[in-house]
């Protein structure tokens, strides 16, 4: 017996499987694109490295070329790269081009009239963040200076201390929860969403989210971030590293200067950090240990 079915009925059973092959071709498509923009921003950020050596040999005019021409590579230049930009064209004594990245500069300080409507819980975010630690600093110092002080355990400043430590660590978990769930709404806030100015307030939030000891949930949401260019490489491996160094763990990039001793790490230790740098972007050309105010850090010797 044959069963015949209207073009319609044969419709209707092949539409789940058309729809999926059409979902998985733009799912690969959204995956490729992001790979296309992960390799556009390594190409941006080794080119402005090589501007960037240029210009410590005060080659201004070359520099400010490979600048311009690494800026075409990406989608948004990040103000942190305009400022850099900005100081060789004025070397370079070029008004245009100065003209140009101080115009992108102001522009790109204010958030954008599509996220507007973020700014306020955000600036309450950083408020917080900021208010509890500038009354009760020296009380937090303090208690952890005194932690293992059994002479001091039942003291009263002590004790005060303890409870703005509780109080702080509370209000980081407040913000962190609330930053994430802004995240799972809006995609990660980046300058081109939010602006410059918003954009330094999420990442002092973001250093400060300490309760993440392992990363196990900024790694994620950074490593999509930085596949598109929302986040640089330096920022990424600061933060990351900062909540590792925090928890007595060792840093992956050594990104974060606040080591309490040197590190000693061999040539060997060294040539790995570099070769996760440049994974992710981070490119210079010798790396050093040195000590600042009593902070050890791994750092690069030709600076821009």
């Amino acid at each position: 017996m044959k069963i015949f079915f209207s073009t319609k009925i044969r419709m209707f059973f092949a539409l789940p499987f058309i729809v999926a092959f059409f979902s998985g071709l733009v799912s690969l498509n959204a995956q490729n694109i992001v790979s296309q923009n992960s390799q556009d921003y390594k190409i941006f950020y080794y080119e402005v490295y090589q501007a960037d050596r240029l210009a410590n040999q005060g080659n201004y005019s070359e520099a400010l070329l490979r600048y311009e021409a690494a800026s075409q590579k990406v989608n948004f230049v990040q103000t942190s790269y305009l400022k850099k930009f900005l100081k060789a064209a004025k070397k370079a004594e070029n008004k245009p081009l100065q003209k140009k990245y101080e115009s992108l500069i102001e522009r790109q300080k204010k958030t954008p009239a599509e996220y507007a409507h973020l700014g306020p819980k955000l600036d309450s975010l950083y408020a917080a963040d900021q208010g509890v630690r500038k009354k009760q600093q020296r009380l937090i110092n303090y208690y952890w200076k005194n932690i293992d002080n059994k002479s001091v355990r039942n003291s009263s400043k002590f004790l005060k201390g303890k409870k703005a430590q509780e109080e702080w660590s509370r209000t980081d978990s407040l913000n962190q929860q609330i930053l994430l769930s802004m995240f799972e709404a809006h995609g990660f806030l980046d300058e081109s969403k939010i602006g410059y100015e918003r954009y330094r307030s999420i990442f002092i939030l973001l250093l400060h989210f300490d309760t993440d000891t392992n990363n196990s949930l900024l790694q994620p949401i950074f490593d999509k971030a930085l596949a598109k260019g929302q986040i640089n490489p330096y920022t990424y491996a600061l933060i990351l590293d900062r909540h590792l160094n925090s928890n007595n763990l060792p840093q992956n990039y050594y990104a974060w200067p606040d080591l309490r001793s040197d590190p000693k790490l061999s040539e060997e230790e060294i040539k790995q950090i570099n070769n996760l740098r440049e994974d992710i972007g981070m490119y210079h050309d010798e790396i050093i240990i040195e000590e600042t105010r009593g902070d050890w850090r791994v750092t690069y010797k030709s600076k821009y």
